[in-house]
């Protein structure tokens, strides 16, 4: 049985994972996946908890106008961080997250989306679980560090680097 948690409210986050997760329910894993982006049409072995409605943006970001708005590396890394407290402060005070948290459930893994919050790694910490950290996007700068990855920003680029990896 295996945890998935999505929280970012873009869908560029979700839609390179949901593949991963429906080839994952579709070896027979049993998924519960929380996200803003619940399936319309069941699927085997695959349950929702819906997150959408805890977060006013839900849409892709325009990444060219994002950079135009987006104003300096610190504005930019406090409003991720912004975002990623309310998600988490929004997501753990829904219902259904509250259901589970407090329920008798058991996962033999989390995989949890490493990117504006580590707030859900804690469901690693309830349900005893090795975690699988999933990213779709190059790390911020606080990620590599908490996952094991090596940090070296010469050659490594991150979020906020304006050079490339060459």
């Amino acid at each position: 049985k295996i945890l998935a948690v999505f929280n970012h409210m873009g869908k560029s986050h979700f839609d390179p994972a949901e593949p991963f997760l429906e080839e994952l329910a579709k070896r027979g894993h049993q998924l519960l996946v929380l996200s803003h982006f619940p399936r319309e049409k069941p699927f085997p072995n695959y349950r929702d908890i819906d997150l959408r409605g805890t977060m006013p943006i839900n849409k892709t970001v325009n990444l060219i106008a994002f950079q135009d708005i987006s104003g300096t590396d610190i504005q930019s890394a406090l409003r991720l961080s912004h975002w990623g407290n309310l998600n988490c402060e929004k997501t753990l005070a829904l219902p259904k997250v509250q259901n589970l948290i407090n329920s008798k459930e058991t996962f033999d893994l989390l995989i949890a989306e490493t990117f504006n919050t580590d707030c859900f790694l804690s469901f690693a910490h309830k349900f005893n679980t090795p975690i699988i950290a999933y990213s779709s996007s190059a790390p911020l700068p606080w990620t590599p560090a908490r996952i094991g990855l090596p940090d070296n920003p010469s050659y490594i680029p991150n979020h906020f680097a304006k050079s490339t990896d060459k």
